[in-house]
């Protein structure tokens, strides 16, 4: 029986920030029968609660990429930082590479100059609670750093060669043509599987108690453990391979035919 539903959104529960109906109406009735609801996003806490307000539902979520979990309430309690160390590499190689970042402390997004014109167009919400900095040495801070977010091919995949050896998290993002589109990165064991398994263990349920949906490289995870793992049609073949279950597109209900092929129809059955 499953006890909670973990999605993801971005490419899965909403495309290009529209929520399908369908996946509102299913979510709402998965919960009224008393399964548990979680969002598990690379967004940080004030953009995923827009997507959680707009299905309706006060439920727990799953914040940068599995570095922060935030209850019903809003209290944030799980924090997983990347370690200064490695916080203080990543500021000087960006800089000596001249690698535009994205960085998140406590809530707050910090940008390089071009940063913002490079993520924007992504999600606008990246917009909100920008701060402006001049280079990644310019942080106030290097500690407490829980996401950062560098786009384009070239930069991730320099960046990425340049920080081998790192405790850290690299989730690559790709657009439907394949084009590799940005990536997330945070501390080594800050991912969504191990955020997932953190609010379980807290709440008395196990994987054998979960369905995960998602369809980027940082679902992955997620979806493999799970009792039931499903990446919608646009997922990448990577998520797809380890999947139960390929659902339709995320645009077509991909969540709501989850949810209503393995928790409405089985349970009821």
């Amino acid at each position: 029986m499953i006890r909670l539903i973990a999605t993801d959104i971005d490419g899965t529960l909403v495309w290009r920030g529209v929520l399908p109906a369908q996946n509102r109406h299913a979510l709402h009735h998965a919960h009224q029968q008393g399964v548990q609801v979680v969002l598990a996003t690379v967004r940080k806490y004030s953009s995923a609660k827009e997507i959680a307000d707009s299905v309706g539902l006060t439920c727990p979520l799953i914040c940068e990429g599995g570095a922060t979990i935030y209850d019903h309430t809003g209290t944030c309690v799980y924090t997983n930082a990347i370690d200064d160390e490695s916080m203080h590499a990543i500021a000087h190689t960006a800089d000596r590479l001249d690698i535009d970042l994205l960085v998140t402390h406590a809530g707050i997004n910090y940008a390089t100059p071009n940063a913002i014109q490079e993520l924007g167009h992504n999600d606008p919400t990246i917009m909100a609670s920008m701060v402006s900095i001049p280079s990644a040495t310019a942080l106030p801070t290097l500690s407490g750093i829980t996401r950062i977010i560098v786009a384009g091919a070239e930069q991730v995949l320099t960046l990425e060669q340049a920080l081998t050896g790192l405790p850290l998290r690299l989730a690559k993002h790709f657009r439907r043509d394949g084009v590799l589109d940005d990536a997330v990165i945070t501390s080594v064991s800050a991912t969504k599987e191990q955020a997932v398994a953190h609010w379980c263990a807290i709440n008395g349920l196990t994987w054998h108690d979960v369905m995960a949906i998602g369809d980027a490289e940082a679902d992955a995870g997620m979806i493999q453990a799970a009792r039931i793992g499903v990446a919608p049609a646009n997922a990448t073949e990577a998520v797809k391979a380890v999947a139960n279950w390929v659902a339709p597109l995320a645009e077509e209900g991909a969540v709501a035919a989850a949810v209503q092929r393995f928790v409405l129809t089985a349970q009821k059955g």
